[in-house]
């Protein structure tokens, strides 16, 4: 009996993460504007906005610190690499995201902070 919790549990595991890793980056895209960075679900519901005057650091993180790191998680796929977004104001000053190329991604914003400050 135990054996077979065990087992659908999981399964249901397998299929929830391999579900959203599929899924995630099609209902969920990171846009960076003119002037914030965006999480938005179907194309055009906002969910989440961050200025870009009020991001103080934005840095691609390891598993490892993800674990340790309080933050609110916006991923929009569970194995994709970590961005993390720190903030200077807000209840959530740590963000972490998981955009289609982390690297490019993090080199802009990165860009567009230095140009704000």
């Amino acid at each position: 009996m135990a054996g077979q919790i065990t087992l659908a549990t999981l399964a249901l595991m397998v299929i929830v993460l391999g579900g959203s890793q599929l899924a995630g980056p099609r209902l969920g895209k990171y846009r960076i504007t003119d002037n914030s960075v965006e999480f938005v679900m179907f194309r055009t519901v906002p969910v989440w906005k961050s200025f870009f005057d009020d991001i103080s650091d934005v840095r691609i993180i390891s598993f490892a610190e993800l674990l340790i790191t309080p933050s609110f998680h916006l991923m929009n796929r569970p194995f994709g690499q970590y961005v993390l977004v720190r903030k200077r104001r807000g209840i959530f000053r740590a963000v972490v995201i998981t955009p289609d190329n982390p690297k490019e991604f993090v080199k802009l914003v990165q860009q567009k902070i230095r140009h704000v400050i």
